[in-house]
This record gives C-alpha cells, sequence and structure tokens, in this order.
C-alpha cells in the first residue's frame, strides 16, 4: 500500500467524476475520464478507499451518478466505504436518475430506457446495474448508517457548494450524515 492522502486541501470528495472533474475538489473515478476531458485527480476503487485516503479526512462528499452502475447489494458497502473517509457529521449528497420522475416529468423513451436496468441488453461499463429511484437511493443512504437522511430538491444541489453538473427534473438528490460517533 502506498501513501494515504489526506483530502484537508480539498473542498471535498467527488466519487464517480468521469467527464465532470470539479477544480478544487478531490476527483476520483475508477477508469480515467473519457478522451478530451481532465483525468480525475485519483484513480480508486470506492471499495478500497480505506486504501487510499485517510479515514476522516473529507468535509463532505459527492456520489454524482454513481450508485446505479453498482450491483444493488454492493451499494451499502460502497457508502459505508465513502463514509469512512468522510469527517464525522459531514453530509455525504447523492445525485442519481430516478425513474418516476423521468416518467413524471415527460422525459423521452431514449432517456427512460437509458434510466432502466435491461438484464437481457448487452452491458457495458455504463450501463445501469438496477433502476434506480429515489425510493432505493433514500433506502441505500439509511442502510449505510448515516445520519438526518433526506431527500433535497434537486435545484439545491447547485454549485459553488457542490459540483452537480446538471439540475434536471428527472434527478433525485439524497443527503446523510456521517454519525458522530463511529
Amino acid at each position: 500500500m502506498g501513501t494515504l492522502i489526506d483530502g484537508s486541501k480539498y473542498l471535498g470528495l467527488n466519487v464517480g467524476s468521469g467527464p465532470h472533474y470539479a477544480e478544487g475538489w478531490c476527483n476520483t473515478d475508477i477508469l480515467p475520464a473519457p478522451k478530451g476531458t481532465k483525468d480525475p485527480d485519483v484513480l480508486a476503487d470506492i471499495f478500497n478507499y480505506f486504501e487510499t485516503f485517510t479515514k476522516g479526512s473529507f468535509k463532505k462528499a459527492y456520489i454524482g451518478h454513481v450508485l446505479e452502475h453498482i450491483p444493488f447489494d454492493e451499494t451499502i458497502d460502497a457508502v459505508v466505504n465513502i463514509a469512512y473517509v468522510v469527517e464525522p457529521g459531514s453530509p455525504i449528497i447523492v445525485v442519481g436518475p430516478c425513474i418516476n420522475r423521468a416518467e413524471q416529468t415527460g422525459q423521452p423513451e431514449s432517456l427512460l430506457e437509458a434510466i432502466r436496468h435491461n438484464p437481457d441488453k448487452p452491458q457495458h461499463p455504463w450501463s445501469h446495474a438496477w433502476t434506480p429511484t429515489e425510493a432505493l437511493t433514500f433506502e441505500i443512504m439509511e442502510a449505510s448508517g448515516l445520519d438526518k437522511v433526506e431527500v433535497l430538491p434537486i435545484s439545491s444541489v447547485d454549485k459553488p457548494e457542490w459540483p452537480n453538473p446538471s439540475i434536471a427534473d428527472w434527478q433525485t438528490a439524497v443527503i446523510g450524515y456521517v454519525p458522530a460517533s463511529r
């Protein structure tokens, strides 16, 4: 194992940054960014954050469009691993698609199809491992042991407080706080 990274010099941890590099944040992803976009600061697997980052070193974490790509039965472990590197009492926010919101807001079938998990369709790294809803995202956050879990209006998850690149009305936002005693 190499030297652990102390996150104190960053605004927070941007989990799964992909092509959405956020200046001032510690941008992480398991893969390099697509060609023409800035690579993450750290290539790291969510499930091994304890090997990469110092415990409790980030003041907050943003998880944008990540959980739906992880098998549902592994999502709680993913959030627990992220919480390990966030200070006690600090927020973790998840932003992601919600099939119910997408249907309610009349999104095109192409977007609905992209949000839905389809086990009959060939999978690629960006496929959804489950069909995300606000209720399931909330359930994951609560089951991860976070405190004060609540749904936020997507419009409130905006820069400069969070590195969210889009406040589309078909997304959901759920916030929870790392327990003060853990």
